[in-house]
């Protein structure tokens, strides 16, 4: 019964080291102080070519293709631009949608604040691996 025990309480070390030792970093876009005039959330459509509908993105860490759009209101000329974006490791990014004025439907990606996260343990040599 012991080597049972040993077993499972290796395994669950192992379940809550895996856990803990994450490299990925957020993109966030939902932006939501209002702090900056003209700044809105920005719409994440695809990182790297791979669509989805979460809100929050896991990436790893380097360079990345973002498509994106300003989640003001949907105008003709508010089309999906594409930015290549590098990403720190261990780093979470609030991603913002920065117009001119009220009206303009031009806009251009800022990060509105980034910063660091918990648990994350980055070794680049076993990255690069």
């Amino acid at each position: 019964m012991k080597p049972t025990i040993v077993l499972i309480g290796m395994l669950m070390s192992l379940l809550a080291l895996a856990s803990c030792a994450s490299t990925q970093s957020t993109l966030d876009g939902r932006y939501k102080r209002n702090v900056v005039q003209y700044r809105v959330p920005v719409i994440i459509i695809s990182v790297d070519g791979k669509s989805t509908t979460n809100a929050l993105k896991y990436v790893d860490p380097g360079k990345h293709v973002l498509k994106l759009r300003s989640s003001r209101v949907a105008s003709p000329n508010n089309s999906p631009k594409t930015v290549d974006f590098e990403v720190a490791p261990c780093t979470g990014y609030v991603l913002a949608a920065q117009h001119e004025n009220p009206t303009s439907s031009r806009w251009e990606l800022v990060i509105d604040r980034t910063f660091p996260l918990p648990k994350c343990q980055w070794n680049e040599q076993a990255v690069q691996k």
